[in-house]
This record gives structure tokens, sequence and C-alpha cells, in this order.
């Protein structure tokens, strides 16, 4: 009989959104929900260690022998977070980004293996999607009242859009990976990791666990997940993506089965301002400066990693439905689209999501 192990709010993180409460994320819940089977594997049990991050929770849920230390793995995994953060936590003044931000050199800015890697990515798919994810947004998203600033709720003039037009850009930005470096052609360029470093985190803590020789196990992260081997009655682990409608009382859309695989959701749902009868996403197209006005309001995607599948959920986000969904098809990306019309849903989903749903 299956049960319900895990109801985890979902939230998803956008370069696109600005800030960071707490850590790396200014949240957007999406929820997602962990389905389990209670019956036995061999001699195995399920333990579960959970706390908090990056202004979120962290649960990771492993079918391992009873013998486990709990405590020691429980320090490693908090030391790997408190890592995680120090790099790339814009709430953090001590941090390697705040540094960065804070710099007005525009040489080359030493940093660490890890957040050079996770620029690079989050510039890859900068230059993929031409400009539409954009980790260097953080002033536009401030101007939108998004930020983590927390500035009155108000829609920016056209001046004042203008004004801070100039302070952003991908194209600002160079990376490189040995020796690992940051390079501004602006001083006023600020960089933003908030929709990729949650993946990162995720994927550095699958890695802890396959050096304890842990091989089953699924890693959530405020919703991002990765998962390895199987649950605890040998199948593969059951994630569920919710309905994008609160109304609906967190209902199930669809369930996907994945291993070695990750997966990451983000949406338009949930985090948005009104004024004069407008609504206003959190999710700013770099493109026109403003929020988007399409109607896809969440993407799920499956990658062999969850920095990738992070990222590349938030940029389709941006791209909207058509673009998006081309886009996703260009790169081979599994993917599963939500699409609001009038008050129906409609998914779209690309041939390589297919094989993970039931």
């Amino acid at each position: 009989m299956l049960r319900t192990l895990n109801i985890s709010r979902n939230p998803i993180v956008l370069p696109l959104s600005g800030g960071v409460r707490g850590g790396i994320a200014l949240l957007v819940p999406l929820l997602t929900f962990v389905l389990t089977s209670c019956s036995d594997f061999a001699e195995k049990q399920l333990t579960q260690i959970s706390g908090q991050t990056m202004g979120t929770y962290y649960r990771i849920s492993l079918v391992a022998d009873d013998d486990i230390e709990e405590e020691q793995l429980k320090a490693a995994i908090e030391n790997v977070l408190d890592q995680v953060n120090r790099q790339m936590s814009t709430y953090q003044q001590d941090s390697e980004i705040t540094s960065f931000n804070q710099s007005n050199s525009t040489q080359w800015f030493s940093v660490s293996s890890d957040f050079a890697v996770v620029t690079a990515k989050a510039k890859q798919i900068y230059e993929q999607t031409q400009g539409r994810f954009d980790p260097t947004l953080g002033p536009l998203i401030d101007l939108w009242s998004f930020g983590a600033d927390k500035k009155p709720v108000k829609t920016p003039s056209e001046s004042e859009i203008t004004q801070v037009a100039e302070l952003f850009g991908g194209n600002k930005l160079d990376v490189r990976l040995d020796p690992a470096a940051l390079k501004k052609s602006i001083t006023d360029l600020r960089l933003d990791l908030s929709a990729i470093a949650k993946g990162f985190a995720v994927d550095k803590l699958a890695q802890l666990l396959e050096t304890y020789q842990i091989t089953n196990f699924l890693v959530d992260i405020g919703g991002e997940l990765s998962a390895r081997g199987r649950n605890l009655d040998g199948q593969l682990w059951r994630v569920g993506i919710e309905k994008p409608d609160p109304a609906l009382n967190e209902s199930i859309q669809q369930v996907v089965s994945i291993t070695h695989k990750s997966i990451a959701t983000s949406g338009s749902y949930r985090n948005f301002f009104e004024e004069d009868g407008v609504r206003y996403s959190h999710i700013i197209d770099p493109l026109t400066f403003r929020p988007i006005e399409h109607k896809l309001v969440s993407v799920s995607v499956i990658a062999d990693d969850c920095m990738s599948a992070d990222g590349y959920a938030t940029a389709l986000m941006v791209l909207g439905p058509e673009y998006g969904y081309e886009f996703a098809l260009q790169y081979g990306l599994a993917v599963y689209m939500i699409e609001k019309q009038g008050d129906e849903f409609i998914v779209k989903t690309t041939p390589q999501m297919k094989p993970y749903m039931e």
C-alpha cells in the first residue's frame, strides 16, 4: 500500500526573482509530493535526516543498514550546505558572491572551483537562451519590488527601467574555470545564482552520500530533488508534481518515477503582486524588462544533475509555452509544462519526459 512519506513545499528560485532569504533563495512555493511504499527492502530501513538551510528545509530519505551513524552523517551534510552558502549566498556578508558583488574591480576575481562551475553553467544557459535566463538581473528585479531589499510594491516607470537597463547583462560577466575566477566588465554588475545554486547543493549532497557508500536515497532541498537507487520497496522513487492552483488544496497533477535523475519545478502562480487590477509575476523577462505575460504557469525538468534541472526550469518559464517547448526539443530536455487557458490546465510534455510518467 502506498503512503505519502514527505509532503514538501517546492520553492523554486529564480535569478529572475532577485533575492535570497536566510540563505541562497527567495522562495516561490510550489508543492512536490514524494511518494514511497512501506514494504521491506531486504534488511534495510528507511532513514530520514532533515534540517533547515537556504531559507527552506532539507530532507534526505535513504535506504540503508540500521547501523548508519546518523549524527555523523548529518554533521557532514550540514557542513556541505554551509560551504555552499559561504560560496553563493547573497545574504551572507562574508560569502564569495557578496565579495564579488561588492568589488569595484574589473579584473579577474579569484573564487572557489565550485562557485566558478555554477557560474559557468548559469552563463551557458544565458547564452543558450540568448539572454532570457540572466543571473545578473538583480537591479531590475529590485525595481519591480521582488528583490531582497523589501522595496514597497509598485510598478516602475519607463524612465526608472531605462536607468537600470545598463546595470545587468550576462554578456558583462566572464568565467574562468582554471584557475577559478570571475570578471565583470562594469563595476556595478551583481551576480545572483538563486535559480541554480540550490540545485547544485542537491548535487553536492548526492555526491556526499555516495562517498558514504549509500546507494539508495532521495535528496530534497526545498523541493529540488535528486534520486539514486530505489526506495524501501525496491521500486523507483515516485515524485508528484502539483496541479498549479492553490484552491485545489495541494492536488497532484502528475506522478513521475525517477532514479539516478534529478527534478526541479519552476512556476509563476504563487509569487506576484497586483496593482490597479493587473497581476505582475515575480518572473521577469530580460528581453521586455517586465514580468512575463504568457500563460505558462509551471515547468518541471528532469535531468542528470539537479543544477541543470533547476536552471532550465527557470529558463523555460521565461521563454514561455511556445519558445520554451521549442527550446526543450532543441536541447533534448525532459520537460512537463502546464499552461493555464481560462479555467483549464493544458499539459504539454517533450518525448523525453514520457518514460518517467505513470
